[in-house]
Formats: structure tokens, C-alpha cells, sequence
């Protein structure tokens, strides 16, 4: 009933309505079967028949004659279109419902010529704008001397089976773009493990084609992770087995994926299962996240906490060695003043034998010291160095670090940046910037999964960039913050002090922190820690704008010209009195 232009259907067994619907040829109205006897009366008596039958119909329902003049209406065609069964009855159809296309008079024009017509969907546009999908049947109704008398209509309104439909139809689309566009791999299989379909990013990752994968075993491309492996190789079926039994509804584990060119990719995949419907078996989804780039990263960052360690380790040692070689050289320095106490020349020289080994291991000692203390100053006296001479453009560095810090955190957690304005470059080199602030991210990451489970769903990690003073000084402000499992007091009093963790053994080396502290605190900047048990933390570092960084630069660097040279002469005094020493006391 909507004026919208169309293609009239044509007949056959099979007619497609004017909305591309399909409707269908049946047989016509017998009404003499209906009224069930062979009156000689043509009309009036099945007329009669007709009425009683629609006065109790449940459905909308209604008869004209060949005119299309209402003959009976039942009530529920009146509640339906809202109107009053003695004020239409004699009227024609038309002039109750003017809006009526010429498609629907032509279909009806054609029923009443003996064809009946039906459509499981169709649009009737009503004269105010409303807008109602129907379901509707016509039939002709003959008198007993098979004439046709007029035609019988059956209208349902189907509004919400459309709306229904629209939203299935809207659904399955969204579906399709989410499935086709996702950045990680998405397999539905069926429960037995055959493929039913793939998307684009599972299929780079296996180096197949989408449409190769269908119909394959999803356990063929993945084999469980030595950790979790009972034994070596160990395929996907024990992961899923739990899933399986009913046990469990998702199960999520680190695996390694097979490529067709014989390529392994460390994954994360979480299988769930889908429940089938109308009784149909369930299905399994998997979702695989490339982890390779992220893996890589924790390897890097576990060399980098083990060679601090070693730094550290060797910082401790060589000032301990250093301590002890101390008395030592004072010891031999007082036996060389009293050589001429031995009598015999014998004695002398076992005397000089002795001491000459005993010089030669302190020569040793000092000399392992001093490597010890250059590999643990090694990496910050380059970039102590480097704060100094370097400056860091923030955006463009933050522009080339960005994807590294992203890759270090899992999809879930959601990671974002903020640059106020008038927020200029820092005096620190490139490099250590990126290892503070990646440290920072990585604790960050590590106190939201604390909190928010292993994938940290519904995490929270913001950078932000800001003006600063730093004592009376321009400066820059940088802030890590997340929403993680936070610090109590005493933690937080304690976070930076080197080997001080709260992660469990073998997960931290307790120098991140310390490590940034120091980078900072060479850089002549500031950190301050705030943080919230079981709400989050903020990690705030000030470092000096590039400008206001030069002029202190030249001041430290004229006090520490006048320290060295202050120092050269005194170990040149020093030396001296040493030398004459020296020669005062041989024979």
C-alpha cells in the first residue's frame, strides 16, 4: 500500500510481490463447500454465509464485491486500521483508504478477474507518513453459479517481524565488518575442530590463503608453549579439552603457530565456546594475537635488567675491593719503610720476594676493581655525557617510540597520549628518555594485570606532556598513569631503592625504578611517585626545557673543570712527596 513505482507481478505459480517479495497462486474461495448446500439463490446466501464467518474472525479480514465496496469487515480489520464496520460497510475500498498505489489496485484488479494473489512482506504508506509492513492474501469469492461475486482480503501487520529482520540483516553485517577487519586472527571452527571460516589477519599470520583454511583442523596450525606442554609438541587438543567437557567456557594460553613456510610465531589465543542455536551443536572461536613483537621486547628488556644487575653488582664489588685494597697498600707501604730492620741480605730478599707478590696481586685487585666499576659506570657516563649534550624534539620522539611502547602492552589495555601546549623540547639524549619512560610504561602494564587479570581487560595506561618549573627553571613534565593495583605507603617509600620488587621471583630484578631515578637525576630533573592502594599510581618526571638546560650545562661544566684541575694538582703534590719519600728510604 505504499505509492512507491514497482513492477507489477505476473502470474504463474510463483509471482514475486511489488516489493520483491514471493507470493503465491492458490485455489479460489469454494464458497459453495463453505456454505455447504445447492441453493439456487446465487449471491444472497453465500453473501450471508461469508459475513457470519468474518463477524468471528480473529484476523484482520474483509470481503467487497466487484466494485471493491465493503460487504464485511471483522473486527480485528477494524481495530487494525481503526475504523467503524457500519460506517465503511457500502463504501469502496478506495475511498476508506485513498493512499492505496496503483500496483495494489492493479493486483487487486487482477484477483477479482480470478487470480489470487498473496505477499509475505509488503509496505503500505499511509496518508499521514506512517509507514506499515504487511503480510497479505487476496481471494475471490464466487457465487454458486461460479460467478465471481467479489474477493475476500487477509491483511497482518508485521511491523516487528521486519524490525526483527532488520536487525538480524543489520547484525549480521556489523558482524561481518568486525570479522573481516579485525587486526588479530579470528577462526570459527566447529566442535570437532574442522575450520569453518577464517579472516584475512589469521590467514597472513598461517601464509594461506582464507578460503585454503576452510574445512582444515584448527589443532593442525598450533602446538602448546614448552611451559605449558606435558611433553615436547604437545597440540592445541589439550588446551581445549576443558573447553570441551564442559568444564570451562574459555580457556586462554600462549602458543606457537605453524606458517606454511615452516616460519613459528609465538601467539596468544583465547578459544571460547559459542553456543549453537535451535539445538544445533556449539562451535569454537579463537582469537590469536601475533605476541612475537612483544616477546621480543620482554627478552630485550630482561638483558637489559640482567646487564644492570651486572652493573650494580659490579659497582658493589669494586667499591668493596676497593675498601680492602686500602689497608693492604698501607700495610705494604710500612713494611718498605722498615726493610733496612732485616740484618742479612738473605732476609732482605725473601723480604722483596714477598712483598713484590704481594704488590703484584693488589696490582690484580685493582685492576679487576677498576673494570668492575667502568662496566657499572659504563652505560651512565656516556649518558650522563649524553644529558647534556643531547636535546629531544618530544613529539617527533614520541612519534617513532610510540609503536614500540604499544607493542609492549596487550590490545586490552587501553593506551593513550596527551600534549599540552607550550610543552618545548628536554636536555636528555633520545635514548634514555625511551628506556625511562619504557620502564615506567612496563610497571605501569605489570600493576594493571595485577588488578585487571592476565590481559588486563579494562586497564587504563595514560602519557601525559606538560609545562614544569624546575626550580625557578622552564622545564617539562612527563606522567605515567593506569589504573592498576597501586602502592601502599610503604611500598611507595621503598619503590626506588635498587633490588627493593613486589613482583613475585623471577618476574623482577628491582632496579627499573632505580634505573630511571638515577637517568633523571643526572639529567638534573626530578621524580615523584603517587599512588593509590588498589586505584592506580602516577609517576611524574621533570626534566629542564632544552634552553634553560644549556645555561646550567656551562655552569656545571666551568665547576667541574675547576674540581679536575683542582684534583690533578693535588695528586701531583702528592706524588711528589711520595717520590721523595722513596728516595729517603733506600740504603
Amino acid at each position: 500500500m505504499l505509492n512507491t513505482p514497482k513492477i507489477p507481478p505476473r502470474v504463474g505459480k510463483r509471482i514475486v510481490g511489488g516489493h520483491g517479495e514471493k507470493m503465491s497462486t492458490g485455489t479460489p474461495l469454494n464458497l459453495e463447500l463453505l456454505h455447504g448446500s445447492q441453493a439456487t439463490d446465487a449471491a444472497c446466501p453465500i453473501q450471508r454465509a461469508l459475513v457470519d464467518q468474518i463477524a468471528f474472525a480473529a484476523t484482520p479480514i474483509s470481503m467487497v464485491d466487484t466494485q471493491m465496496r465493503y460487504i464485511a469487515a471483522s473486527p480485528a480489520w477494524c481495530a487494525e486500521y481503526k475504523l467503524d464496520v457500519t460506517a465503511i460497510l457500502g463504501k469502496s475500498h478506495y475511498e476508506v483508504f485513498p493512499e492505496i498505489p496503483e500496483r495494489w489496485r492493479e493486483l487487486h484488479r487482477r484477483s477479482l478477474a480470478g487470480e489470487p494473489l498473496s505477499s509475505d512482506l509488503d509496505l503500505f504508506a499511509r496518508a499521514r507518513g506512517a509507514v506499515q509492513w504487511l503480510r497479505w492474501s487476496t481471494r475471490p469469492w464466487r457465487t454458486l453459479t461460479g460467478e465471481i461475486g467479489g474477493m475476500v482480503m487477509v491483511v497482518n501487520g508485521v511491523n516487528e517481524i521486519h524490525r526483527l529482520r532488520a536487525a538480524a540483516d543489520e547484525a549480521h553485517e556489523e558482524f561481518e565488518v568486525l570479522f573481516e577487519n579485525q587486526a588479530i586472527g579470528v577462526v570459527l571452527a566447529e566442535w570437532n575442530g574442522r575450520i569453518l571460516r577464517a579472516n584475512a589477519s589469521f590467514a597472513a599470520l598461517t601464509g594461506r590463503d582464507p578460503a585454503e583454511i576452510t574445512g582444515l583442523e584448527v589443532e593442525s596450525f598450533f602446538q602448546r608453549a614448552p611451559e605449558h606442554a606435558k611433553v615436547e609438541g604437545e597440540p592445541l587438543t589439550a588446551l581445549l579439552r576443558p573447553l570441551r567437557e564442559g568444564r570451562v567456557t574459555s580457556v586462554a594460553e600462549r602458543l606457537v603457530l605453524h606458517a606454511v613456510s615452516g616460519r613459528t610465531t609465538w601467539v596468544h589465543c583465547t578459544a571460547t565456546r559459542v553456543r549453537g542455536s535451535h539445538g544445533a551443536a556449539p562451535r569454537i572461536a579463537l582469537f590469536v594475537h601475533d605476541e612475537s613483537a612483544r616477546i621480543e621486547l620482554e627478552q630485550r628488556m630482561r638483558v637489559a635488567d640482567r646487564l644492570a644487575s651486572i652493573g650494580m653488582l659490579g659497582a658493589g664489588l669494586g667499591h668493596d675491593l676497593q675498601n680492602v685494597l686500602l689497608p693492604i697498600q698501607a700495610h705494604l707501604n710500612a713494611l718498605t719503610a722498615l726493610r733496612n730492620d732485616f740484618t742479612t741480605v738473605a732476609a732482605r730478599e725473601r723480604y722483596e720476594q714477598h712483598t713484590d707478590a704481594m704488590r703484584s696481586c693488589v696490582a690484580y685487585l685493582r685492576q679487576l676493581a677498576d673494570g668492575m666499576h667502568f662496566l657499572s659506570r659504563a652505560s651512565s657516563s656516556s649518558s650522563e655525557e649524553s644529558t647534556v649534550a643531547e636535546i629531544t624534539a618530544l613529539r617527533s620522539w614520541w612519534s617513532t617510540v610510540e609503536p614500540l611502547f604499544t607493542a609492549a602492552l596487550p590490545r586490552e589495555i587501553r593506551f593513550e597520549e596527551t600534549f599540552k601546549a607550550r610543552c618545548g623540547d628536554v636536555q636528555i639524549d633520545p635514548s634514555v628518555l625511551t628506556q625511562v619512560v619504557l620502564n615506567l610504561v612496563v610497571n605501569a602494564r605489570d600493576a594493571v594485570v595485577q588488578r585487571h587479570g592476565t590481559r588486563g581487560q579494562g586497564g587504563e595506561i595514560r602519557v601525559a606532556f606538560g609545562p614544569a618549573r624546575l626550580e625557578k627553571r622552564r622545564a617539562v613534565r612527563i606522567a605515567v598513569s593506569d589504573n592498576g593495583i597501586g602502592m601502599s605507603a610503604e611500598t611507595r617509600a621503598r619503590a626506588c631503592e635498587v633490588f627493593f620488587t613486589t613482583k613475585p621471583s623471577g618476574r623482577g630484578t628491582g632496579l627499573g625504578l632505580a634505573m630511571v631515578t638515577k637517568a633523571v637525576e643526572e639529567a638534573r630533573g626530578k621524580i615523584e611517585i603517587t599512588s593509590t592502594l588498589g586505584v592506580g599510581t602516577t609517576i611524574e618526571i621533570v626534566l629542564p626545557a632544552a634552553r634553560d638546560a644549556i645555561a646550567a650545562r656551562e655552569a656545571i661544566a666551568a665547576r667541574e673543570a675547576i674540581a679536575a684541575r683542582d684534583a690533578i694538582a693535588a695528586r701531583d703534590v702528592s706524588a711528589s712527596r711520595d717520590a721523595s719519600s722513596s728516595r729517603r728510604a733506600k740504603p
